[in-house]
């Protein structure tokens, strides 16, 4: 089956777990069975997986590691020729920091029958790498696609949720309703106006 994506907007998988479904008006009623053998759930960060595994209760793993990296010869014990054995359903979180060659890699070493849920916000985090690899799908529509627009990691009428909106439309937003700490200068000033000398010996100043 071809792969599905999921994309939001204003929230992270850190905060609510995201998922991605096929789905079919046809079947609603009667969905198809869950697939049987493994599942593998993976992100291409550490902290990512970790936060995986914390809501899924299932194990998680890096790209990295799932793959098998070898930091020798800098190349995946698993590709195309040594395939995720069994693999039923692959499911990456996190997918806007993905670049070319890491998607092009898990990509290589899903079996043909397996199901690749790619999940993550194409306005968020970009990858460090070549390529706007979410963007890019997303906008290809080559790729059935859910785009979940519930924010769970604010309130809906939360300031940082109608700014992050906001920008996400190309305009610029208000930040009236905003306060800002004040500028480090007059933070300084007034950290070394109420301490004494004993207390700044572990503080060191530096000026640029």
């Amino acid at each position: 089956p071809p792969p599905s994506t999921s994309s939001s907007s204003s929230g992270r998988s850190g905060d609510s777990p995201k998922s991605s479904s096929k789905t079919n008006d046809s079947n609603e009623s009667n969905p198809p069975p869950p697939p049987e053998g493994p599942i593998y759930l993976c992100a291409p960060t550490g902290r990512a997986a970790a936060r995986l595994q914390e809501v899924t209760g299932e194990d998680a793993k890096t790209v990295h590691r799932l793959l098998d990296f070898d930091p020798v010869t800098a190349q995946f014990n698993k590709n195309f020729k040594n395939k995720l054995e069994g693999a039923k359903v692959v499911l990456v979180d996190e997918v806007s920091m993905m670049d070319l060659a890491l998607l092009n890699g898990l990509v290589e070493a899903i079996p043909a029958s397996a199901v690749l849920i790619l999940v993550g916000d194409e306005d968020q985090l970009p990858s460090v790498g070549s390529g706007a690899v979410l963007a890019d799908i997303i906008k290809s529509k080559s790729l059935e696609t859910v785009r979940l627009n519930q924010v769970h990691r604010q309130r809906q009428a939360s300031n940082i949720v109608k700014v992050a909106h906001t920008i996400n439309i190309g305009k610029v937003p208000s930040l009236s309703s905003f306060s800002f700490p004040p500028p480090i200068e007059e933070m300084m000033e007034n950290l070394q106006a109420d301490s004494n000398d004993s207390q700044l010996s572990d503080f060191c100043f530096i000026e640029t």
